[in-house]
């Protein structure tokens, strides 16, 4: 079996310069995927340039982040993004019941916010689309551009997914 890529392993100038910058602007420092991100440092400055305006600069609050994130996880089978972001859903207020409820797999239960965010995200990381009526209950609680950000955000960590799960992070 091929050794998977997991990054430079003497990074030049400019690739030390792009994880200096993802140490100094996330909670979760360099680990992920930006090692092998590295190997084309324009993309692993935008893709993590997307992913602190994903996570850190959107209308919704991190805990409502936090549970797209968990979702994608989930839908995309990415233990290690599970992983770091359970903690990080912990720390920002999600539940131990409804963290439980997403390692399960499973929807959240009625008509709430939480609920019809979860339904969206799993819809849009699973199946690459939202039915009319995951859109009609995001409509309900979030304005247009909450909704544009929780697209952005699963899309997001569904790369990260797929390159920790690609690459065996």
């Amino acid at each position: 079996m091929a050794e998977r890529f997991k990054g430079p392993t003497e990074p030049d100038a400019r690739q030390k310069e792009i994880l200096d910058e993802i140490a100094r602007t996330r909670t979760t420092g360099t680990r992920g995927p930006f090692g092998p991100w590295l190997a084309n440092p324009d993309l692993a400055q935008t893709a993590q340039g997307l992913g602190r305006i994903c996570r850190y600069e959107t209308d919704l609050p991190l805990r409502e982040s936090e549970i797209v994130i968990l979702t994608t996880a989930k839908a995309c089978n990415c233990k290690l993004e599970w992983d770091i972001h359970v903690e990080e859903a912990r720390k920002a207020g999600v539940p131990e019941d409804v963290i439980g409820v997403l390692d399960a797999g499973k929807q959240l239960e009625g008509d709430s916010r939480e609920a019809a965010l979860q339904r969206f995200a799993h819809e849009v990381a699973s199946a690459k689309h939202a039915s009319d009526a995951a859109y009609a209950d995001m409509k309900k609680y979030f304005s247009d551009k909450e909704i544009v950000e929780t697209v952005a955000v699963s899309g997001y960590y569904s790369f990260v997914a797929m390159t920790l799960n690609v690459f065996q992070i």
